[in-house]
Order: structure tokens, then C-alpha cells, then sequence
């Protein structure tokens, strides 16, 4: 062999066989680097290693397979090309070819493959509530191109309940389930599958794509409004102090019939009934019958103040919210059935 044969040899070598410890990004990237180069068989078996690899992210699952495409198409390998392109739409039917990296002969054979797979992406929200007949969970759906797209709720089991679309769809279409079976018949909570399936011309079914959707029926009320607080009295009582004074007088009318078994004069019993008496009133105006009470007033009036505040925030609730039935939709990641 040549001096110069031996040299090709060993520049396509080190293309075509990395060292087993790469890694699917670097695979990836000595593959754009071959492709860049125009060494479109290097790159092309780089690539397909990078996609083989466990490593590799998915955020670049879709470019890989973009280049490796193109690689295949400039060696006249089209059904290799068209095969790559193929696994795009169906991964992802939105995703583009950037006209600014790959060029027009490229982007032209990718799209006529995008047109000739029935393929289609759905933007769908995590979550609605609404009360049945009020609303339901709307999908967005992208078609790769035009063709029919039948949209379908199934049981678990892949029994049809109701058929929401079954038509052919040129540009994005939303497609809205209330909740309900067909004739608007009633859905017992469980688990769903919102299936969108993709024809051919022919009329056979080319890929699903199913969405599995949680139904749920609960019943919403109105908040009861909180209790009025328990208030502290706000004056004093009046029972303490009447209870001295009726010690008080209840001491002299009792020493004023006792006195006269001990003396028979009737100064001491004067004296000490009028004593008894006077320690009564006395005790009755220290109670101080209802007198304010400053601290009771406020701790009083800070419970009036927030017990308001609860009734206002219930009262504000209950009017956003109607009591009755609702319907809760919550949806999953969705899967590819082919």
C-alpha cells in the first residue's frame, strides 16, 4: 500500500472507529464536525452511533437525526434520508429544519417527507375545573401537514365513548371535551384516554397519539360564615359588689338579734350593726359597679375586627364560586401508539 493510501486509511479510521469510551454528545459533536468537512460517510456513522448511545440528551435527539438526514441525502442515500426525517415527524411533527444551516435541497426533502407522515402534536393544559355544561379541557392540535385526524375519548380498556373529530385538518385545530360521553351522557370518574390519531389517504391509521386524562366529579359548596366572637364584659360586674354589701347588712341584722344573749345595752349592738353595715357599703362602691374596662373593650374590639375580616373574605368567596356539581380533567404526559 502507498504512503498516501495508508494515510487515508488512517484519517477515515479515526472517523469511523471512536473509542468505545465516547460518550453519545461527543459522538454527536465529531459527527457535525465530519458532516462540516463533507465527509458525509464518517458523519453519518458517527451519528448513528450518537443516536444508539443511552447518553445521548433529548434535547438533541431531533437535530442529530436533522444531520444525519442531510448526511444520507448527500451520499444518495434516500430512503436512509427520508427514514431519519421520517423518525423526526413523528417524534416531533412541529420541528423545522433550520433554513439557515441546512439548505434548500435539504429542507425541501425534509418537508415532503413532513407532508407525506400523518403525524400530529398536541398542546393540552395540565388541569381545568368547571361546573358540566360551563366549560371542558381544550386541545391544541398540529398537524406535520394536512390530512384527517380523528380525535376520540376512550375508556381504559380502549372502548370509544364519544368521537370529538373526524375530519381532515390543513392548520391547527383545538378540539374542547366537556367531560361527557356520547349524547352527552354522563362519565363515571376515572381514568381516560384522549387518543388523536393520524390517517393516511387511504384511510388507514398511521399513529396515535394518546393523552391520558383523569376524570373526576365532586361537589362544591358555599363556606359557612364564622360565629360572632365571644365578647368580654366590658364594665365590671355588679354581682360582687352586692354580694359584699349583702354580707355586710346581713352581719348587722344578724349581730343586732344576736347581741342581746352576750350584753343588755345597746350601745355595743348599735355599734357593731352599724360596723357590719358600713363594711358592706364600703365593699359594695370598691367593687365599683359597672366601671369601664379599657382592656376588655380592646381585646373586645380586636375580635370584632378580625371576625369581620372572615366574614368579608367567606362572603367574597362564596360569591365567585356556585354551589353544585364539577367536573375536574387532569391530563398526563402523553405516549405515542403506533
Amino acid at each position: 500500500m502507498s504512503r498516501r493510501g495508508l494515510l487515508v486509511v488512517l484519517f477515515v479510521a479515526t472517523w469511523v472507529a471512536p473509542a468505545p469510551a465516547q460518550t453519545g454528545p461527543e459522538l454527536r459533536d465529531q459527527g457535525l464536525t465530519a458532516y462540516r468537512a463533507l465527509e458525509m460517510e464518517a458523519a453519518a456513522r458517527l451519528l448513528r452511533l450518537a443516536l444508539a448511545s443511552r447518553d445521548l440528551p433529548d434535547t438533541e435527539v431531533l437535530s442529530t437525526e436533522a444531520y444525519l438526514g442531510a448526511a444520507e441525502f448527500y451520499r444518495n442515500r434516500q430512503d436512509s434520508s427520508r427514514a431519519a426525517f421520517r423518525r423526526i415527524v413523528l417524534r416531533e411533527p412541529r420541528y423545522r429544519l433550520d433554513p439557515l444551516v441546512f439548505p434548500p435541497d435539504v429542507t425541501r426533502a425534509y418537508d415532503a417527507v413532513r407532508y407525506a407522515t400523518p403525524a400530529v402534536s398536541v398542546d393540552v393544559p395540565r388541569r381545568a375545573r368547571f361546573e358540566p355544561g360551563r366549560g371542558g379541557l381544550t386541545a391544541r392540535v398540529i398537524p406535520s401537514g394536512p390530512h384527517v385526524v380523528r380525535v376520540r375519548i376512550e375508556r381504559s380498556n380502549g372502548e370509544v365513548v364519544r368521537t370529538l373529530h373526524d375530519r381532515r385538518v390543513t392548520d391547527s385545530l383545538s378540539v374542547t371535551w366537556d367531560g361527557a360521553g356520547a349524547r352527552d351522557a354522563t362519565l363515571a370518574s376515572g381514568l381516560y384516554v384522549w387518543s388523536f390519531a393520524s390517517l393516511s389517504g387511504d384511510g388507514r391509521v398511521r399513529r396515535i397519539l394518546d393523552v391520558p386524562v383523569r376524570l373526576e366529579r365532586s361537589s362544591v359548596g358555599t363556606q359557612t360564615l364564622p360565629p360572632q366572637p365571644t365578647l368580654l364584659p366590658e364594665r365590671s360586674p355588679v354581682k360582687p359588689a352586692l354580694v359584699r354589701l349583702g354580707l355586710g347588712l346581713g352581719a348587722a341584722t344578724l349581730s343586732w338579734f344576736v347581741m342581746p344573749a352576750f350584753t343588755d345595752r345597746d350601745g355595743p349592738r348599735v355599734a357593731l350593726a352599724v360596723a357590719f353595715s358600713a363594711a358592706g357599703i364600703i365593699g359594695f362602691f370598691e367593687k365599683r359597679p359597672g366601671k369601664p374596662l379599657p382592656q376588655n373593650v380592646a381585646a373586645n374590639q380586636a375580635a370584632l375586627e378580625a371576625w369581620d375580616a372572615e366574614v368579608r373574605r367567606a362572603t367574597a368567596a362564596n360569591q365567585g364560586r356556585r354551589p353544585g356539581p364539577r367536573i375536574i380533567l387532569e391530563t398526563s404526559r402523553p405516549s405515542i401508539r403506533r
